[in-house]
């Protein structure tokens, strides 16, 4: 509860955009050193626009994505990436999937105990 609250209250007063909602590495598409592509929009909401920075936090780390955004924006990113993998288990108990939403919970609570929740590497927002 404690980091969904806290997500929640950073994202009050955040700016809604066009969101892709599943940003990362497995849906761009590349021509060489260009984006040739981005695919599977199936996520894609209005929302706060650091969403999609939250998953390339745990490909890129916090501090491999700081160029991307203001100190404010990479904060509530931090604190999306915290509730991902709790926001896949709420979709796939909804959808009747309990052995991904067992996954997903059990790798929440992988990143609590490992202090990973927000960044890889341990790094928390201020």
């Amino acid at each position: 509860m404690e980091r969904v609250e806290a997500m929640l209250d950073a994202e009050m007063d955040a700016p809604q955009t066009f969101c892709h909602g599943d940003f990362g590495p497995h849906n761009i598409l590349w021509a060489g050193e260009r984006v040739d592509s981005v695919i599977d929009f199936d996520h894609a909401c209005i929302g706060d626009p650091v969403i999609d920075l939250a998953p390339l936090i745990s490909f890129h780390g916090a501090s491999g994505v700081m160029p991307l955004g203001e100190s404010e924006e990479i904060r509530r990113a931090m604190l999306h990436r915290a509730t991902l993998r709790l926001q896949v288990a709420a979709a796939a108990h909804l959808a009747g999937l309990g052995s991904l939403r067992n996954h997903a919970l059990g790798n929440f609570e992988r990143r609590a105990v490992e202090g990973t929740l927000f960044d890889p590497s341990g790094e928390r927002p201020d």
